[in-house]
C-alpha cells in the first residue's frame, strides 16, 4: 500500500528552511522525506514578516544582485 507523507509546516518551522537556526537541519530532513509539504494561508504573511524582521536585525542580508530588474529599485 502506497502512503503519501504530508509534512505540515507552521511559520516557525518554514522559516528554518530559509534562515539557518536551531532546528533547521531537522526541518530540512523532514522536508526531504515528505511527499508533499503543506501549510496554512496565514503562513505566507508570517514567513515574510519573519524574514523582513531578520533583515532589519541584520541576521540576514538581502542580496540585491538577485533582485529581478522588473521590480525596479531594491526596497
Amino acid at each position: 500500500m502506497d502512503e503519501t507523507i504530508f509534512l505540515y509546516l507552521d511559520a516557525g518551522a518554514l522559516v528554518k528552511r530559509y534562515i539557518s537556526e536551531v532546528g533547521s537541519n531537522q526541518v530540512n530532513e523532514w522536508n526531504t522525506r515528505a511527499d508533499k509539504v503543506v501549510t496554512g494561508l496565514i503562513t505566507r504573511v508570517e514567513v515574510a514578516a519573519a524574514i523582513a524582521r531578520a533583515q532589519r536585525k541584520k541576521i540576514i542580508i538581502r542580496d540585491k544582485s538577485k533582485l529581478s530588474s522588473s521590480t525596479g529599485s531594491a526596497r
